[in-house]
């Protein structure tokens, strides 16, 4: 019987942020298997409009799309990234059991806001394709 092959998680990223290429580039680095597509959307970012997500939302929150095709935000898109990873699998099913979702989410809120203000001052650009 044949397997159903199942779509892989898309990563959105900023890689015109420094502190976020620099953790995704981490991530991608133990992605030996090549489990999650990454897109930087500040290279790339007309991919996000395949699935209707703005992008001054994906440079304020990290996007990820799993593969059942649903969109994810925050802490869920980096559960999503851990779930695929073999180094950081038993960490996400950690986070999970001790049920500690909420208050990293509102951890990130606050450091999202924070980084987004910093780095785009509320309107963010990606690079120029003069």
């Amino acid at each position: 019987m044949l397997q159903e092959l199942k779509a892989k998680p898309i990563v959105f990223f900023d890689g015109g942020c420094p502190l976020c290429k620099k953790e995704i580039r981490h991530y991608q680095r133990v992605d030996t298997d090549n489990s999650i597509e990454w897109v930087d959307i500040y290279l790339n970012p007309e991919r996000l409009s395949n699935h209707k997500i703005e992008l001054n939302a994906a440079m304020e929150r990290l996007h990820s799309i799993n593969s059942d095709g649903e969109i994810n935000t925050g802490v869920a898109s980096f559960l999503l990234i851990w779930e695929n990873l073999p180094r950081y699998k038993k960490i996400a099913r950690l986070l999970r059991a001790l049920k500690l979702e909420p208050l990293l989410e509102f951890i990130y809120t606050r450091f999202a806001a924070w980084r987004f203000k910093k780095r785009c001052n509320d309107q963010c650009s990606p690079i120029s394709r003069n």
